[in-house]
């Protein structure tokens, strides 16, 4: 590797940082304190997700800028935490985060080559094709506990939860040390992440969803990964905000009525990726 020690560490944390399209070491460090203040072998999930990602980029002597800005270690950190989060961690699933970060890597160059946005579709699909084949080799999901039936809305915990829920942590606390992780990179940002928050939520009370899973923030998190990409301080860009954070929404109301493959962040990509069409053509 052609980095120092120094340089390597700070492409991790910004790796991490990169999960919410914040090139930052500080927020990095803080999503990592989130994690850990959560649930501690996610944590170990996230940090060898992000190593995996990152050697793999330097070893295949992918773009040493890309690298240096944590393009190939944030997809990395979601693979890890999504199969541990669903498979828990051992010597197998610990292999499958590695192949899994390996593997968003390569979708990320792929992608990056052809000036494609990627946002987290390389965590998407890479993850999804490893948890089938540790499904289909008989490794048992991990037992998810029920939501809680509620009748009352929970607003700190719709807004903290949802920012949580990023990174599968439905935890207030950790959505709060997650929203000044962002805070210390970017006020627009951090604002948007509450506003995604908020319509996620707002689209799920349309929905007549359950309250319990909107104030676990379910409803939250794609719009939040919707508001950070898209939004910015122009009246236009919040409006691309909203429209996408709502789509994303109604993307996960649709993928969650079946139960094939778990939604991650998918309805966040297909929603940008539509909103950013559309924008595209308004533009010519």
């Amino acid at each position: 590797m052609d980095m120092n020690a120094k340089a390597f560490a700070l492409s991790l944390l910004k790796g991490v940082g990169q999960v919410m399209f914040q090139g930052n070491a500080i927020t990095g460090l803080f999503f990592l304190l989130g994690i850990f203040y959560n649930s501690w072998l996610i944590g170990l999930g996230a940090i060898l997700g992000v190593c995996s990602g990152t050697v793999a980029a330097h070893l295949l002597k992918f773009k040493e800028k890309d690298i240096e800005n944590g393009l190939y270690g944030f997809n990395g950190v979601l693979v890890g935490i999504a199969i541990v989060y669903f498979f828990g961690l051992n010597a197998v699933t610990a292999g499958a985060v590695v192949v899994g970060a390996v593997l968003s890597t390569l979708v990320m160059n792929f992608m990056l080559a052809r000036k494609w946005s990627p946002f987290t579709f390389p965590f998407v699909v890479s993850a999804w094709a490893v948890m089938l084949a540790l499904s289909l080799a008989g490794q048992a999901k991990l037992f998810m506990e029920p939501v809680m039936q509620t009748s009352t809305i929970d607003v700190g915990a719709i807004l903290g939860a949802g920012i949580g829920q990023v990174m599968f942590q439905q935890n207030v606390v950790t959505g709060v040390i997650f929203l000044l992780g962002i805070l210390a990179s970017s006020r627009i940002s951090a604002g948007y992440a509450v506003l995604g928050a908020a319509i996620g939520a707002l689209v799920g009370f349309g929905l007549a969803v359950p309250l319990a899973m909107i104030n676990a923030g379910l409803f939250g998190y794609n719009a939040v990964l919707c508001g950070i990409a898209l939004g910015g301080s122009k009246w236009k860009s919040a409006a691309y905000a909203v429209i996408a954070g709502a789509l994303s929404s109604l993307i996960l109301y649709a993928m969650m009525m079946q139960s094939v493959v778990p939604a991650l962040t998918a309805p966040f990509v297909f929603a940008t990726w539509i909103v950013l069409a559309v924008k595209g053509r308004i533009k010519q």
